[in-house]
């Protein structure tokens, strides 16, 4: 939990201001919360939390304790909510530090020491329909794997004699073979890095191929199959346990290179069956290429009940959250990809959305394949004192001092802001101010923690104090989040840009 200010800062007339003019001013009043800590269990505290019976925040070490007379019991007059709460614990039972982990149920499975003992299942979806053959002109002197196989395409027009020079400073690369190269640049560096992964290519035109680790029978999912999910959830059961990718990384490679393109695009039975997959070990991942829209079995946007069809797509993004498989989108750009229910599924299981360049792939694949899952089941409450209120840009009449966020999914980049104010009743004479923010989380072996993080911050009236020592790179974070919802609230609306240019004048 970082602040963007060492200071809270207090505006005279903050809340009636915001609620005259249906919008939130920015300021420095803003907290980022991070998960990179939830890997690190070191410091899980003995016990179980003491919670206040009124607000539910955690006995802290801020929070004051006095005996009782004549009783066993002790007082804990609850720092955010004033309540008076009777409770037993002994000396060794309150936490010491800020920052404190318990267990709240545990699984008696170990995670991963190392990268390279990391099993978890990377799920190639790869749309080899028509559209894929469309190339584009690259200034490059460069061979490609898939050279060979464009060799022999060429003789069988051409002959056996014919010998094409395809290595030039100008040449046509396809949009599946920006991603064949992609691909296989990446299963060279996981062999390096994670040899136990586990790799699977999920290929989709008008049907959907199920090719898993190479050394499995093909599987066909085509005709009526395509409309049905639990067809489709029943195959993937029956599959194979993949092997790992130090055992079949060369029949792989081979099977991904012959991949053709052709075809419509069954897209939303080829994720689906990819999710249910991956859902086989929690912390997996699908990474979804494609440059087209849906037109072939569930899932298909021909289909004139746009209800259903979010139905659909959201049953996908439950699927994934509820069995820790982050599911990321990977289109090109200059294409008519439905980024809109493919990048929601994307943002609720914590993956990436990306609109890249043929030839920048590569990078993307990497960049995907390095935020990994590192907690699923990830709930946040973040707890006030009563002088203060949470900025709720869907609600402005909902000032609580409370606020849950059900994540789901989380990595070591996801980053998550926060807006508070301050109540124009609040007393200047009060010097310091508790925050405590409370992550619910499994981790990759299904243990249960809770991680509480409580701070005080000190309150002043002065504008400059404030700013002078904020963290202009939460601001930012913070100001593109919110223009974000803004903007989902109302696209026209005048205030977009005051975040950003609030962020370059402090």
């Amino acid at each position: 939990m970082n602040f963007a200010s060492e200071y809270v800062l207090s505006k005279n007339k903050t809340l009636s201001d915001t609620k005259e003019t249906n919008v939130f001013q920015p300021d420095t009043n803003v907290i980022s919360v991070t998960f990179d800590h939830l890997v690190d269990s070191n410091n899980t505290h003995a016990g179980e939390a003491i919670l206040c019976s009124k607000c539910r925040a955690v006995l802290s070490t801020h929070s004051k304790i006095t005996d009782l007379e004549n009783d066993s019991k002790k007082q804990w007059i609850c720092e955010f909510c004033n309540f008076e709460n009777k409770i037993f614990v002994h000396k060794d039972e309150i936490p010491n530090q800020e920052e404190i982990t318990y267990l709240l149920e545990s699984n008696h499975q170990t995670l991963p020491t190392s990268p390279s003992s990391d099993s978890t299942y990377t799920v190639y979806c790869i749309d080899i329909s028509g559209s894929m053959s469309i190339s584009s002109l690259v200034n490059a002197d460069l061979n490609l794997p898939t050279d060979q196989k464009r060799i022999e395409r060429f003789r069988n027009v051409a002959g056996q004699d014919y010998n094409p020079r395809l290595s030039s400073r100008q040449r046509h690369i396809t949009r599946l073979e920006a991603v064949q190269i992609a691909i296989d640049d990446n299963l060279n560096v996981l062999e390096k890095n994670s040899p136990a992964k586990k790799i699977g290519i999920v290929t989709f035109n008008q049907m959907v191929s199920v090719i898993g680790d190479g050394k499995i029978n093909q599987l066909n999912i085509e005709g009526d199959s395509l409309e049905s999910k639990n067809e489709i959830k029943t195959l993937a059961e029956q599959t194979p346990d993949l092997d790992c990718l130090s055992n079949c990384k060369n029949i792989l490679k081979k099977k991904l290179l012959d991949l053709e393109e052709g075809g419509a695009t069954a897209l939303g039975p080829a994720l689906y069956y990819s999710v249910m997959l991956a859902s086989k070990k929690s912390g997996s991942q699908v990474i979804l290429c494609t440059d087209g829209l849906a037109n072939k079995g569930i899932g298909s946007l021909d289909n004139q009940n746009q209800d259903e069809i979010d139905k659909f797509y959201n049953d996908i993004s439950e699927l994934a959250l509820s069995n820790g498989v982050s599911v990321s989108i990977i289109t090109i750009e200059g294409t008519s990809c439905k980024l809109g229910l493919l990048g929601e599924i994307s943002s609720k299981t914590g993956g990436l959305v990306n609109v890249v360049n043929p030839m920048h792939l590569k990078e993307q694949f990497s960049s995907i394949l390095e935020d990994q899952i590192i907690a699923t089941n990830v709930l946040a409450e973040l707890i006030l004192t009563k002088e203060l209120y949470i900025k709720d840009h869907e609600n402005f009449d909902n000032c609580q001092s409370k606020i849950e966020k059900q994540i789901g999914n989380v990595t070591r980049e996801t980053e998550l802001t926060f807006e508070f104010g301050v109540r124009n009743d609040l007393k200047m004479k009060i010097k310091q101010l508790p925050f405590q923010l409370k992550i619910f989380y499994n981790n990759l072996t299904g243990g249960k923690f809770l991680r509480v993080l409580t701070q005080t911050k000190q309150l002043t009236d002065n504008q400059n104090l404030a700013e002078e020592s904020c963290n202009r790179a939460i601001l930012a974070v913070n100001a593109i989040q919110t223009q974000g919802r803004l903007l989902q609230k109302n696209p026209k609306s005048s205030v977009l840009n005051k975040y950003s240019e609030y962020v370059e004048k402090v």
